[in-house]
């Protein structure tokens, strides 16, 4: 488990005041160059909208997942981390200033698990103290994903998290990434390299307390780091791939100095307080005589640049404290660039940063109230990347040497990139009104723009499938002119993607379809999805309507309509349709079993890419509330109310087991009989949670009950409210 100094806690010194924020035009115009190269690309619809990242998209999906990751959420930012989708490959450079020679890396995170049999990841979720993913870190499929995917996106490396060789799950992990990354070497060549960056916890739980008892640490901390490093030095630093500088040219090179980071917090040891004078005094001596020469030491925020031994400083997620005036950390990145090249310190390294936000909600570690860092729909991801521009400290005349990405995978304090980044685009309506193709994207956050999409890609199919981009366009167009594309005679199927900024997720609009010549019938649905909400079992929801559209010039004769799985349909469609007629489709869904159900709704026609199709989605459960919220009287701070009683319904036919009873929000309290029945619920049967509303403090409180059960859904849960008086 991390420190929960490992985010935002370390205290660092007010500097200037945030310098105005604007996104150079230039970089809008290299970004929009480097877009223009996929003209006349061919492809798939399939593979420009499913998950092509290495996070678990579904089970076997990679092949090395057990289990999908799905969005978290919390009241603070919304959706923090993004379930996997089609994730933009645009090369992390292009988010830096022009001319820029950076190298790149992502801060690595090597501890995920997958607990035995298990199929669930996600929030509620836990192997070995973190939150299941979907993947085993420790697995050599998985690395070379993540790897694979990296390398995809541009980085240049990464920096892995790292507790020393006691914690043999994560040395093993570092080990397969050391592995993976020679194999791509070719001499001292390699395309991606890596470094270590040691974390106090490697020996704060285990050897040296923070709090002292007395007990002066200066001599347990000294041997603990030496240790460490005298590992490093054995199993690392000698491997090619490992990140090795010239500290004069401030470039990698294979006769340079490996890199160490050191992710500590001296002031938390006290009691007495150690001579970190001394520590690191004897640490670099201890390192002198290692065949590689000892290690370029790194150290955190702005202090970092006169920390003792100092080699360098890097930036992590930080802001002034909970101030205001920096809600997403940019004064302290500010202030971190002004240290950065002030007196002797512009002779060290510096490696500048850049984050989507932080929501720590799920960590183990958090405090109360959790910290957040909103996302603004991606526009914090590009705020902290334009600081090193803004800045204006580096440039073509002055190079930043590194850069951060916090993180690749920290899932728990809200970081990753790994699934990518949500800009909150809601739909992309794409239409075609005579020979123009116009679209328009729609986001579901005032927070949401268009700064966040790199540009748009129009494609062509005649089968629905298989696609050619025809034009690429730059962000802010919205239409264009058809009969500039030199389209085929006959019936096409036109998409619009819109391609986001490095890392962030790629949208595609509803199919629209377009005739060139001879009159022909033009078949489309929409929408192309449906999901239902949770049913009981054998229960039926009501319709949701599905549109078919002849967008062409000739009758569209309709052959059948059906639908499978559980899932049935009626509508007004009959035989024929008119051209420029449409007719709705009314699907309902009635699940015969718990869990998650599928199917597809199909249209049968004489247009071409016949037949339509729908994809079709709903949860079957066999659980059944008494009531999906409790409302609690005002009650007096300190004091506990009447219980308010939830019934638990077995409406299934066979047996319910409830795993487990959990409660968010720290004035409720709850007991109950469901987790106790050791031989389940039976059919018909129930059992009852019994739940109090006992204040913490005055006003409003707010709480979630969650029951984690195998009736499908789960986990099912009960919001809770009450006023503390």
């Amino acid at each position: 488990m991390r420190d929960c100094a490992r985010s935002v806690g370390e205290h660092v010194s007010r500097g200037p005041a945030v310098k105005s924020f604007k996104f150079p035009s230039l970089l809008f115009v290299l970004f929009f160059l480097s877009f223009l190269s996929v003209a006349q690309t061919t492809t798939t619809l399939t593979k420009e909208t499913s998950n092509n990242t290495s996070a678990c998209g579904a089970a076997n999906s990679p092949s090395y997942c057990a289990a999908a990751m799905p969005s978290m959420i919390s009241s603070g930012s919304g959706t923090y981390n993004l379930a996997p989708g089609n994730v933009s490959s645009m090369n992390i450079h292009s988010m830096l200033y022009p001319g820029s020679s950076t190298k790149v890396f992502a801060y690595f995170e090597p501890w995920f698990c997958m607990t035995p049999g298990s199929g669930f990841a996600g929030s509620g979720s836990m192997c070995t103290g973190h939150i299941q993913v979907g993947y085993n870190s420790n697995d050599v499929a998985t690395v070379h994903g993540q790897i694979d995917d990296m390398k995809s996106r541009g980085f240049d490396g990464l920096v892995i998290d790292s507790y020393g060789a006691n914690l043999n799950f994560y040395d093993s992990v570092t080990q397969k990434v050391r592995d993976d990354l020679n194999a791509r070497c070719s001499g001292t060549a390699c395309p991606l390299t890596f470094a270590l960056m040691e974390d106090d916890g490697s020996f704060k739980w285990t050897q040296c307390p923070r709090d002292g008892g007395g007990v002066d640490q200066t001599a347990c901390i000294t041997t603990a780091i030496e240790n460490d490093l005298d590992d490093m030095n054995a199993k690392y630093f000698t491997a090619p791939a490992y990140l090795k500088v010239d500290k004069v040219t401030k470039q990698p090179s294979a006769d340079g100095r490996p890199v160490v980071f050191y992710f500590f917090c001296e002031e938390c040891f006290v009691n007495p307080v150690p001579n970190w004078g001394q520590i690191w005094g004897n640490v670099r001596a201890h390192v002198q005589p290692y065949a590689h020469g000892n290690g370029l030491f790194i150290f955190r925020n702005a202090p970092g640049f006169t920390h003792t031994e100092s080699d360098g400083a890097f930036a992590w997620v930080n802001r002034y404290g909970t101030d205001s005036s920096d809600p997403y950390g940019l004064a302290y990145l500010d202030n971190f660039y002004d240290t950065s090249v002030t007196g002797s310190n512009s002779s060290l390294l510096t490696w500048g940063a850049a984050w989507k936000g932080f929501d720590e909600t799920n960590a183990a570690w958090k405090p109360t109230p959790p910290r957040v860092y909103g996302q603004q729909c991606g526009n914090t991801w590009i705020q902290t990347f334009n600081q090193i521009t803004n800045n204006a400290n580096y440039g073509t005349s002055n190079q930043l040497p590194f850069f951060g990405v916090v993180t690749w995978n920290d899932y728990e304090e809200g970081t990753e990139v790994e699934t990518g980044i949500d800009n909150c685009v809601s739909s992309l309506n794409a239409t075609v009104v005579g020979s123009t193709l116009s679209w328009n994207p729609t986001f579901s956050s005032t927070a949401g723009s268009e700064s966040t999409i790199s540009g748009y890609i129009v494609y062509d199919s005649t089968d629905g499938q298989n696609l050619t981009s025809k034009s690429t366009l730059a962000s802010g167009t919205h239409s264009i002119n058809l009969s500039t594309l030199n389209l085929s005679q006959g019936n096409h199927t036109l998409f619009v993607q819109a391609v986001g900024l490095p890392s962030i997720q790629n949208h595609m609009s509803d199919p629209v379809a377009y005739s060139v010549g001879t009159a022909q019938p033009n078949a489309s649905v929409s929408p192309t999805t449906l999901s239902f909400s949770t049913r009981l079992v054998n229960t039926t929801s009501g319709s949701q309507t599905v549109t078919l559209r002849n967008t062409g010039t000739a009758p569209l004769n309709i052959a059948s309509i059906a639908t499978s799985g559980n899932f049935s349909q009626t509508n007004s469609c009959g035989t024929s349709l008119a051209a420029s007629g449409s007719c709705s489709i009314f699907v309902k869904f009635t699940p015969t079993a718990a869990g998650t159900r599928t199917g597809t709704l199909t249209v049968n026609d004489n247009a071409a890419g016949s037949p339509q199709t729908v994809s079709l989605m709903g949860t079957g459960t066999i659980v059944a509330l008494s009531t999906t919220s409790l409302v609690f009287p005002t009650t007096r701070t300190g004091t506990t109310s009447a219980a308010q009683t939830i019934t638990v319904w077995n409406r299934g036919s066979v047996r319910l087991n409830v795993s487990s009873v959990s409660m968010s929000g720290s004035s409720f309290l709850q007991s109950n009989n469901c987790v106790s029945a050791s031989t389940g619920i039976a059919p018909g049967s129930n059992c009852s949670i019994s739940v109090r509303f006992k204040p913490t403090g005055k006003g409003s409180k707010a709480g979630t009950l969650s029951i984690f059960d195998d009736g499908g859904a789960s986990p099912q849960k009960v919001s809770l409210s009450g006023t503390g008086s």
